[in-house]
């Protein structure tokens, strides 16, 4: 559950008290220097840090690390020239999700972005720009796109997204997406029993319950493959998990074994009958139905290009 736990601050390197912030970005970090992630950290570090505009504070939730990351974190700081953009939390967590929503619950900012050790800001002027639109505007989310960084160091531009993909796919890059604080305690934060898809079942729950977001169309972040999302099996079984526990109200799944729900998730392809239950149920928003209707066009059109052998645009 989530709650604002301001007791648990045990190491707040400094803050400040003269301005609010527009955005609250929380990197979740832990024992950086024996998972070799120094340098991929201080690259996540230096990219905010960097940028063009200082309207937003850094919460860096570590889980008590033993390795040198919290004498690490304390270096990075002091080379800062602005020190009260950072706060630092250093005690034991059960594990990520649960760092967020410790950063999230003493966060200041109107809207909050999760950065992960991983991962980085695209380029020193998008925290600039995500102020002008929040100063202007007022979404439930705003998200961009996205880069994918693979173990090669190929980029991959991922355009295509959208809450009407919420079906098959984590429908917004996490690191491209920021969420209002109100909503998202609203919302009870990340439900810390997942461990890899705890993100996707946010989202599910967000688009569910109508929430409306603005898209940029620029990247806002880069995501490094990789981390825990990298085990396959797990992250398949979790999902799956996921599934039932969201879509299980809406639509009936008791005799629905995991591996077909997996299949439905990977192939696109849900049964027609599953969506009209789902888009039918009186306890779901607009957005809601248009991602049920967009998954059945989606599943039509797949069932017809593999009947006829060729694709036939619907």
């Amino acid at each position: 559950m989530f709650c604002r736990l301001t007791h648990m601050i045990t190491n707040n390197l400094n803050q400040s008290s003269a301005s609010v912030p527009l955005i609250s970005i929380i990197s979740p970090i832990f024992q950086l220097i024996n998972s070799g992630r120094r340098d991929t950290f201080k690259q996540a570090f230096l990219s905010l840090h960097n940028q063009n505009n200082n309207e937003f504070e850094h919460i860096i939730v570590d889980g008590a690390s033993t390795d040198g990351t919290n004498q690490f974190i304390e270096e990075l700081v002091e080379g800062l020239p602005n020190k009260k953009t950072v706060s630092f939390i250093s005690e034991p967590d059960n594990g990520l999700y649960e760092a967020m929503n410790k950063g999230a619950a003493i966060a200041k900012g109107k809207y909050l972005m999760f950065l992960n050790s991983d991962d980085y800001l695209f380029d020193l002027n998008i925290i600039n720009e995500l102020s002008t639109i929040i100063k202007s505007n007022h979404p439930s989310y705003i998200y961009g796109y996205q880069y994918s960084l693979d173990e090669t160091g190929a980029m991959h531009l991922w355009r295509r997204m959208s809450p009407t993909c919420i079906f098959n796919q984590m429908p917004f890059g996490y690191a491209s997406i920021l969420l209002n604080r109100k909503m998202f305690e609203t919302l009870n934060g990340h439900d810390t029993q997942y461990k890899i898809c705890a993100d996707y079942d946010l989202m599910l729950r967000m688009i569910r319950r109508g929430y409306r977001g603005m898209r940029i169309k620029k990247p806002i972040g880069v995501f490094r493959y990789g981390g825990i999302s990298a085990d396959v099996q797990r992250t398949s079984q979790e999902h799956t998990r996921v599934w039932r526990s969201e879509l299980g109200t809406v639509m009936d799944l008791t005799e629905v074994e995991d591996d077909e729900i997996l299949y439905w998730i990977q192939s696109g392809k849900i049964p027609l009958s599953h969506l009209w239950s789902a888009f039918t149920h009186p306890n779901t928003s607009l957005e809601w139905k248009r991602a049920c209707m967009h998954t059945a066009l989606k599943t039509i059109r797949r069932k017809l290009k593999l009947k006829s052998g060729h694709r036939i645009k619907l």
